[in-house]
C-alpha cells in the first residue's frame, strides 16, 4: 500500500503544466476550401509527427462524440513555450483528416502562436 501511495505522489509531481483552455478555432468557408485542395500524403504523417514531437508537442486522437467524427488534440508541455497549458483541436471525418486540420492551424493560420480566449461556438467539421 506504501508503494502505491509513493507512486501517486511521484506522478503528481510530474504532472504536466496547469490546463488553460481549448484553442477554439472554426474554420472560414474559404480555409476550408484551402484545407481540402491541401495534398496530406500518407508517407507525411510521418515526418510530421516526428516534427511536432521534436518540437515539444503531444498529439493524440480522440473519437468525436460531439460532431461525430475524430478529433485530434495537440498540446505542448515545455515551459518556455507560449502553448503551454493550451489545447488545440483539428476534427474530421477520420483521425488523419483531424491530424491535418490540426496541423493546418498550427503552422498555416498560427504559424505556431495559437490565439488564446476564442469564441467557443462550434459549427460541423468539413474535410
Amino acid at each position: 500500500m506504501w508503494i502505491g501511495l509513493f507512486a501517486m505522489k511521484s506522478k503528481a509531481k510530474n504532472a504536466g503544466p496547469e490546463f488553460k483552455g481549448f484553442v477554439n478555432y472554426e474554420l472560414s468557408v474559404e480555409q476550408k476550401n484551402a484545407l481540402k485542395k491541401r495534398e496530406f500524403p500518407f508517407e507525411s504523417i510521418d515526418s510530421e509527427l516526428v516534427r511536432m514531437n521534436e518540437s515539444g508537442y503531444r498529439v493524440s486522437f480522440a473519437v468525436d462524440t460531439y460532431s461525430g467524427g475524430h478529433a485530434c488534440f495537440i498540446s505542448c508541455s515545455g515551459s518556455d513555450n507560449p502553448n503551454t497549458g493550451w489545447v488545440l483541436s483539428g476534427r474530421g471525418s477520420s483521425p488523419i483528416k483531424a491530424l491535418k486540420q490540426a496541423l493546418y492551424k498550427h503552422y498555416d493560420l498560427f504559424d505556431g502562436d495559437w490565439p488564446k480566449h476564442l469564441d467557443s461556438s462550434r459549427e460541423d467539421f468539413d474535410d
